[in-house]
């Protein structure tokens, strides 16, 4: 239920509606395990497409490789270089941020799951980080 809820979160539900939904789904039938993974599924994936199709901009594969080269590497907030960096839009999606990658930055895993969905402004304030 953890990754359910955590899920609807990344794709843009609060956490009631997160609730609301789970409690529509396990109401109707109980004990139906494989429907309601099903529908999970399903309502993710549905949300995740509703997000995407609200972003406005884009960028190449180029333009991601370029922008972690001229980083070295390095993730954005704490300076570890790094093989495997996520891409962190410094002005969330949610918050009318862009996918243009001068809105992009690399991150770790770490950093980028800790930012979530707030801005830079607020990421920084609650955190000791390097800002490269």
């Amino acid at each position: 239920m953890r990754v359910f809820i955590s899920e609807m979160r990344r794709a843009g539900f609060s956490i009631d509606e997160a609730y609301d939904r789970i409690w529509d789904l396990t109401e109707k039938e109980e004990g139906v395990v494989f429907e309601l993974q099903c529908a999970v599924v399903d309502e993710v994936y549905n949300a995740r497409l509703r997000r995407n199709e609200m972003l406005i901009g884009h960028h190449t594969a180029e333009e991601w490789r370029a922008k972690v080269k001229q980083y070295g590497n390095r993730c954005f907030y704490c300076g570890r270089k790094m093989k495997r960096l996520s891409k962190d839009h410094i002005i969330p999606v949610v918050q009318g941020g862009t996918d243009t990658i001068d809105n992009i930055v690399p991150a770790c895993m770490g950093c980028n799951q800790r930012k979530h969905t707030q801005s830079l402004a607020e990421f920084k304030s609650g955190s000791t980080l390097k800002m490269l």
